[in-house]
């Protein structure tokens, strides 16, 4: 699948016609589509997609639902608006069970500010419910400050 129909002709005994079979096959196989419908899309996406709840069901609510997975998010204000202390609660909802609103996931933490406190995690976790020795050992941290 991932070399050219052209290299793939050029090798002895490859017709044009058992390369495309053979892409065909490998196409199946992977469960990638070259082309999909924009409803296989959403459904598929629907089906793969959590929301993760921050703590606060208005900010949920304005959110969408919670903080979308497979996504990047970012949060940016002024000094002393929260944003670390909603990064440390999201990173403990998130290693609630998926019915509870979590994703029942590891969390990676990019920290470009040197704000990240583990200290303040198990008083969250006990709030949300989740082992703090879970919550300490689950979420990494990746400091990006020197």
């Amino acid at each position: 699948m991932l070399t050219s129909k052209r290299k793939l002709v050029q090798i002895k005994g490859l017709s044009e016609a058992k390369v495309d079979k053979a892409v065909d096959g490998a196409l199946k196989m992977s469960g990638r589509l070259l082309f999909q419908t924009a409803g296989e899309l959403s459904k598929k996406r629907r089906a793969t997609i959590l929301r993760i709840g921050t703590g606060s069901q208005e900010l949920d609510n304005a959110l969408g639902g919670g903080v979308e997975t497979s996504a990047i998010t970012e949060f940016h204000g002024e000094y002393r608006t929260g944003k670390t202390q909603l990064v440390l609660s999201l990173a403990v909802s998130c290693l609630q069970p998926i019915e509870s609103g979590g994703a029942n996931a590891r969390v990676l933490v990019i920290d470009t500010e040197n704000s990240f406190r583990p200290e303040r995690i198990p008083k969250i976790a006990e709030r949300f419910g989740v082992d703090v020795e879970l919550a300490l050992d689950s979420i990494k941290v990746l400091n990006l400050c020197k």
